[in-house]
């Protein structure tokens, strides 16, 4: 690993803190109106806690059976210490200050990664310092959620990779920390095959060599999970692991993921729709380029839905029964109004076209330039917000040149991105930036490997 003096990496890490607590406790106020520590998915997470810590039940909600293991336990666990070590007035605070810290601590990780990828030092710093001035990772600083504590993780999952060197006593702890990035959120699990595919490359494929090396990773991964999965076992009669397609919300039921999969066809952002259709029983459909009868079937889900739909009851506060006793036989048909419409719809297009927001999914995931919020159109802070997107789309693409570089090292960096870069714009259909923040950190390490090889390449030239 090239070398470096230690002062910058002390310069980086303290600027990265001070920027973070700057932020959280004065400058967001600028964008967000307030100060704040909260966002809609906080409460499930402080909820999940407080109850195992006071009624000694671990469950965000105890009315509803999927909030019990929707939540795993590392980040209401990491927020209820702060909980005891600072109390109820000043926990939210605690964890801005914690979180300023541990992603500050990510920029230096960064570095590691790169250096460890044969990146000079100049330009593996480089690295830390887009991390310490992202601000699609600095936003998320002071909210209580797993967004910067599962950065940390990822960086430092890979870096144990690139130096665990089959060491019997790294690859278990290499195990323990992938189980436990599994139990903070959940899809950090495909690690545990990146992984297998590491010890596999390193030993050359051969079977006997890979085994026993493969067996402290599984020990220790197994270590770490196999309580979840026991207690969900013996609680709710199935080994949940990971989650399904409902979480744990009344607004989030069997008949939401139906409505979901169907208008996800049309836009990646179907939370506009949803809520016309909770509150008034209809949704704009004049964009759409739809069949009369599919149309007219698509309307009718809609009413139904509106009628009746739990999910939908609850979104518009009308909810006055408990999991349990929710009107089955209408959460059966509103699903099946929609699956039969979705069907309906994929043989009325085709292929390309039933499958096209996942195509502008991918596209956005690389070449998103504006937020979903447009409280800034028309301002300084939406030029701003355009530069910040153009230059996230320069560092990602430039860092996925990096596959270019035929090196088993950076072939493993990149496997975590590329996983995400399919995974959520094309299997999920999202296009938050804030579900590949942890994809964005690790290649501003592949950035500084592209960014180096080319300098390398000039110097050569210019030698010449």
């Amino acid at each position: 690993m090239p070398k470096v003096k230690t002062y910058p990496l002390y310069l980086i890490f303290l600027f990265a803190f001070a920027l973070r607590l700057a932020f959280a406790f004065w400058f967001q106020r600028y964008i967000n109106g307030e100060i704040i520590f909260t966002n809609n998915d906080t409460t499930s997470f402080t909820n999940a806690f407080l109850n195992l810590y006071q009624y000694g039940v671990y469950t965000f909600d105890p009315t509803h059976p999927d909030a019990s293991f929707f939540r795993p336990p590392v980040y209401p666990f990491f927020w209820g210490a702060h909980y005891i070590l600072f109390g109820e007035a000043h926990v939210f605070e605690a964890i801005a200050v914690s979180q300023s810290l541990i992603d500050a601590a990510s920029a230096i990780l960064i570095y590691l990664i790169a250096s460890k990828l044969g990146v000079r030092p100049i330009f593996a710093l480089i690295g830390g310092i887009l991390h310490a001035v992202n601000p699609f990772q600095l936003i998320w600083v002071p909210i209580t959620g797993t967004e910067i504590v599962a950065t940390f993780v990822s960086l430092l999952i890979v870096f144990f990779i690139l130096t665990s060197q089959l060491s019997a006593r790294r690859l278990f702890w290499l195990g323990l920390l992938i189980g436990s990035a599994v139990l903070l959120r959940q899809y950090l699990g495909i690690f545990i095959v990146i992984a297998a595919a590491w010890i596999a490359i390193s030993t050359q494929f051969h079977p006997y060599k890979a085994i026993r090396p493969m067996a402290y990773l599984v020990l220790g991964f197994c270590m770490i999970l196999s309580p979840w999965v026991l207690r969900n076992w013996v609680n709710f009669g199935s080994p949940y692991i990971l989650m399904g397609e409902t979480r744990g919300y009344y607004n989030y039921g069997p008949d939401a993921v139906a409505f979901e999969n169907m208008f996800n066809k049309f836009d990646e952002n179907i939370t506009p729709y949803f809520y016309d259709a909770a509150k008034h029983g209809e949704v704009d459909l004049e964009n759409f380029e739809l069949d009369p009868r599919i149309k007219a079937s698509l309307k009718e889900a809609v009413v139904l839905a509106h009628r009746c739909g739990p999910s939908f009851l609850e979104a518009r506060k009308e909810r006055s029964f408990v999991f349990e006793d929710r009107d089955k036989e209408c959460e059966a048909n509103v699903i099946d109004a929609f699956e039969r419409t979705r069907l309906a719809y994929r043989a009325n297009v085709g292929l390309f076209r039933y499958n096209a927001t996942r195509l502008d999914a991918l596209s956005k995931a690389f070449f998103k330039s504006t937020l979903n919020s447009k409280k800034f159109s028309n301002s300084y802070i939406d030029i701003i917000v355009k530069i910040c997107f153009y230059v996230r789309t320069f560092v990602i693409i430039s860092a996925f040149l990096s596959i270019c570089i035929v090196n088993w090292n950076s072939f493993i960096v990149i496997s975590y991105p590329l996983f995400m870069y399919i995974y959520i714009p094309v299997i999920t259909i999202h296009t938050e930036i804030r579900y590949l923040i942890q994809a964005d950190a690790i290649l501003l390490a592949l950035f500084a490997l592209t960014f180096d090889q080319l300098w390398r390449r000039l110097e050569f030239r210019h030698d010449d």
